[in-house]
C-alpha cells in the first residue's frame, strides 16, 4: 500500500527523533531523578488518591507538557531561538514528571477501564511502528551516520586535523561579522 508509505515514514522518523534523542537521552534521566527525589514522600501521598484524581492529575501533566511542545514550536518558527529551546527544556522535564506520575500510578490508572484501552492501543501503535522494517532500516542507518560523524570529528579534533577546527570556525566567525 504505497498510499500509507509517507505516513509510515513520518511515524517512524517522529517515534525515532522521540524516543531516542529526546527521551533516552534527557527525559529517562529526568524521571530517574524525579523519581529518586519524589518517591520518599510523594508516591504515598499521591497514591492515597482516587484513581480518576490521579488521571486527573496526569491528564493535567500531559496537557501542559503538549502545550510547552506546541509553545516551543511556535517559538522556533517564529525565529525565537531561544525561548523556544526554554520552553522545549520545560516540555522534557514536564515529560519526566508526567511519566513518573504514570509509571508509579499505573495499576491504579489501570482500574480506569477507558485509560487501560487507550494506553493499551497506544502501545500497540508503538509496537507496530518499531516492528515495521523501516524503522529498522532507518535506525541502522542513522546509527552508522552518527558513527561515521563521530569519526569524522574524532579525526578533525586531533592530530592533524585539529588545525582545520580552528581555520574553518576563524573563517565562519570572518565571514558572518
Amino acid at each position: 500500500m504505497k498510499i500509507l508509505r509517507p505516513l509510515e515514514v513520518a511515524l517512524v522518523l517522529l517515534y525515532i527523533l522521540f524516543e531516542e534523542l529526546v527521551w533516552e537521552r534527557f527525559a529517562k534521566p529526568i524521571k530517574q531523578f524525579i523519581a529518586m527525589w519524589l518517591d520518599r514522600w510523594l508516591i504515598k501521598e499521591i497514591g492515597r488518591l482516587h484513581p480518576y484524581l490521579i488521571l486527573a492529575l496526569f491528564l493535567l501533566f500531559l496537557s501542559v507538557t503538549q502545550g510547552f511542545g506546541f509553545a516551543a514550536g511556535i517559538a522556533f518558527v517564529k525565529g525565537m531561538a531561544l525561548l523556544g529551546a526554554a520552553l522545549y527544556c520545560a516540555k522534557v522535564l514536564m515529560a519526566g514528571i508526567t511519566f513518573w506520575i504514570l509509571s508509579a500510578n499505573k495499576e491504579r490508572l489501570f482500574s480506569v477501564a477507558w485509560f487501560k484501552r487507550a494506553y493499551d492501543f497506544v502501545m500497540m501503535v508503538r509496537e507496530w511502528i518499531v516492528t515495521r522494517e523501516i524503522y529498522l532500516r532507518t535506525k541502522s542507518w542513522i546509527k552508522k551516520s552518527a558513527e561515521r560523524l563521530k569519526a569524522i570529528a574524532t579525526k578533525w579534533s586531533t592530530g592533524r586535523g585539529q588545525g582545520r577546527w580552528r581555520r574553518f570556525y576563524t573563517h565562519l566567525r570572518r565571514r558572518f561579522k
